[in-house]
């Protein structure tokens, strides 16, 4: 759940301190930060996960080209397939070490960067929630004096109220103003920032890809065997199933 300052710091006041739609503009500013900061921690996550899928599919093609490749050793047509796909597969395995760490370095590591910029941006936020709540209560208060009869005491405490209502709205407008320029700069720095990662992490899957495909190419070049299309695969597979289910010992009783 994403954090909100608005409900959970600071309980605004309902007052005539500020406008209603400098108000309204600024709460949309923090809900474009807010829904910055859960994309950057969920994009964060999924690359996490991108990099442990292409670790575990790695080891399991390098653990099944192992098994396949020690089952057909007394076989020597099998031996040369087996072994021809197991070489390319180490081969590959190495590659895929290198794309991860690739990964890392240009994508998960940045964005773990930028979403540790978050927790500071919105304790500047609740300074600013704060400081308008203050700005607020002495707003009423003077709202509240000015409306009582003018004695000595009730003037007195008026001009008190005017002092420190004059403190507090300079301190609200110190950080309004901070904050209005800097946080459509920080929300608009996302995309000129998760570009070159993007880009990198493109090219590192094209990198892979272009290379997975020549070594398979080679493992079907060194085996002298024509590639079957899925469908003849299929058809293939059926047949044998089919002659291996007309065999004596897996007849059907």
């Amino acid at each position: 759940m994403s954090w909100n300052p608005f409900q959970k710091h600071v309980i605004m006041p309902r007052t005539n301190a500020i406008s209603k739609m400098e108000e309204k503009e600024f709460e949309k500013e923090v809900r474009r930060i807010e829904m910055l900061q859960e994309n950057s921690r969920k994009l964060y996550k999924d690359m996490k996960n991108v990099q442990e899928a292409l670790s575990d599919q790695s080891k399991i093609e390098s653990k099944l080209a192992n098994e396949m490749s020690s089952s057909g050793r007394d076989n020597d047509e099998l031996k040369v397939l087996f072994d021809a796909w197991y070489a390319q597969v180490t081969i590959l395995t190495s590659l895929t070490g290198e794309q991860v760490t690739n990964i890392q370095k240009t994508f998960t590591e940045p964005m773990k960067k930028f979403t540790q910029y978050f927790p500071s941006t919105l304790q500047a936020i609740s300074k600013r929630n704060q400081s308008l709540f203050e700005y607020s209560k002495c707003f009423s208060k003077v709202e509240k004096y000015q409306g009582r009869e003018r004695t000595g005491s009730n003037v007195v405490k008026l001009e008190n109220s005017k002092r420190m209502m004059d403190k507090c709205r300079k301190e609200y407008e110190t950080q309004q103003k901070i904050l209005k320029l800097s946080l459509p700069q920080f929300y608009e720095t996302r995309v000129d920032y998760v570009r070159p990662s993007l880009h990198s992490f493109i090219q590192n899957r094209l990198n892979y890809a272009t290379e997975a495909h020549k070594r398979y190419e080679q493992a079907a070049n060194s085996i002298c065997v024509i590639i079957p299309s899925d469908e003849d695969c299929i058809e293939g597979i059926e047949k044998n199933l089919c002659d291996i289910k007309a065999l004596s010992i897996t007849a059907d009783d």
